[in-house]
């Protein structure tokens, strides 16, 4: 956090550390009345994900929106429907 000079942090059940302003947030899905369009492109960053690499000390990594919405759109390679199953072969916090 320190690192990335984030001025604010959402959390879910602990305070960001160094003191940085963290808004809470739970499991519960907002209206989306409550959701302000952002006006973000597809080149804006995301969010920022760290990664050991080959070196073995955190490294950050910017993400762009378009590598988010490139994995959550309809994907035409890879049809899915209500009746296929999945093998989770990584852990839920990977960024694929």
């Amino acid at each position: 956090v320190k690192q990335a000079g984030c001025a604010l942090v959402v959390a879910r059940d602990r305070p960001a550390p160094g003191g940085v302003a963290s808004i809470r947030y739970d499991d519960e899905e907002p209206p989306a009345a409550a959701v302000p369009a952002s006006g973000a492109r597809a080149g804006d960053l995301a969010y920022v994900m760290y990664t050991s690499g080959s070196t073995g000390a955190p490294k950050a990594v910017a993400v762009p929106h378009r590598a988010v919405v490139r994995l959550v759109r309809p994907m035409a390679f890879c049809p899915a429907g209500p009746g296929d199953v999945f093998l989770h072969a990584a852990p839920p916090a990977f960024d694929a």
